[in-house]
């Protein structure tokens, strides 16, 4: 058998400048990862005089900043009446939810209340840091001249047990004080951008049989919606026939990646498309003398991906792919004169069936 070097270390080359090249993707531009807060706002219904302009310049004013966090989504709901609620979904983490049955006060009131809620979910630490600037805006807390914050606040009430809702209810039955200590379940959690994938799964397609195959990925996450894939395959040996003999193959080689989808509470579901370039690794059995080789071998894949978080930093994901070979890899028999007895072809196509543990950053 004669290898093919050459063309192998191009393509393994390939491979690394393309990897580097998607590493460079990640922006680390704090711009590229905010938008305005009024953009991250859905609003459905009408009432209690709210609308989503006055709420985010309101939220603005809490949080003294007029970005968020571009995995940031607010659903605003308005009731008849003064009922309001939203819930603030964070990409696919569990989302923090405050329901209102009855904003009271004026209008510029009831649009305060509710930002301020909503700014308390968002950065709890912004907050606080505003209101002790308003509270003492010579920067000293024995000045005389201290000013109180904004008196748009509903007065403490009495605390009661939690409804169905996870809310705490005053004796009224209209929501808790929306200022006060911050329900951990509403804050919001650091970032996470990068992810560690080890996984495996069966392989057709890969070589003539049927092949287990282990995975390493590093993901990187340059929006909200769009992962990038750096990935290491190592299929399990198979043995073929090959004319009157046989010899055993496994696949070595490197996978570029793109998946987009949305978070849907605790799940992820995803498209994705990649590029595997690889070797087939061949060891000849049978013949005058076992010989080596190795045969090149780039096929795409696509196929969809579902991802579910076990906990803030832990999920599992489990995906599908077809594959197509752009580039197969062909083993050749040869007598001791050189002349070929025998040659095998890996398949044009084939499917992927993935498993994976995945570790956040």
């Amino acid at each position: 058998m004669a290898g093919q070097p050459a063309m192998i270390e191009a393509l393994l080359r390939l491979l690394a400048w393309a990897s580097a090249a998607l590493l460079a993707l990640s922006p680390d531009s704090a711009l590229a990862q905010h938008r305005p807060i009024a953009e991250a706002m859905q609003v459905e219904g009408g009432g209690a005089c709210v609308d989503a302009a006055s709420l985010a310049e309101r939220v603005s004013h809490w949080l003294d900043r007029d970005l968020i966090g571009s995995e940031f989504r607010v659903e605003l709901r308005l009731g008849s009446g003064s009922r309001a609620s939203f819930t603030l979904h964070r990409e696919d983490h569990e989302s923090a939810e405050r329901t209102f049955p009855s904003l009271q006060g004026n209008c510029a009131e009831r649009v305060d209340a509710l930002a301020l809620a909503l700014a308390i979910a968002l950065d709890p630490e912004a907050v606080s840091r505003r209101v002790e600037a308003q509270a003492f805006p010579g920067g000293d807390e024995g000045t005389a001249g201290a000013e109180a914050p904004e008196p748009n606040e509903r007065p403490a009430g009495p605390e009661e047990p939690l409804e169905d809702d996870g809310e705490p209810r005053s004796a009224s039955g209209e929501d808790a004080p929306v200022g006060g200590e911050v329900d951990p379940a509403t804050k919001p959690t650091r970032e996470r951008r990068f992810a560690l994938a080890l996984g495996g799964g069966l392989l057709w397609g890969g070589l003539e049989a049927a092949a287990p195959f282990a995975l390493l990925a590093v993901d990187i996450a340059p929006h909200a919606a769009l992962r990038l894939r750096i990935a290491a395959l190592l299929s399990g040996a198979r043995q073929s026939v090959l004319g009157t003999s046989a010899y055993d193959a496994r696949l070595v080689g490197g996978e570029l990646g793109v998946r987009a989808g949305g978070a849907f509470g605790r799940w992820r579901l995803e498209g994705e498309a990649g590029l595997t370039v690889a070797a087939v690794l061949a060891q000849g059995q049978g013949f005058g003398e076992d010989l080596r080789a190795r045969r090149p071998w780039v096929a795409v894949t696509a196929g969809p991906r579902a991802r579910v978080a076990l906990t803030e930093a832990w999920a599992i994901a489990v995906s599908v792919q077809a594959l197509i070979a752009l580039l197969r890899a062909r083993v050749h028999a040869m007598d001791p004169n050189g002349s070929r007895l025998a040659t095998a072809t890996t398949p044009a196509a084939g499917l992927r069936l993935s498993l994976e543990v995945v570790a956040r950053f």
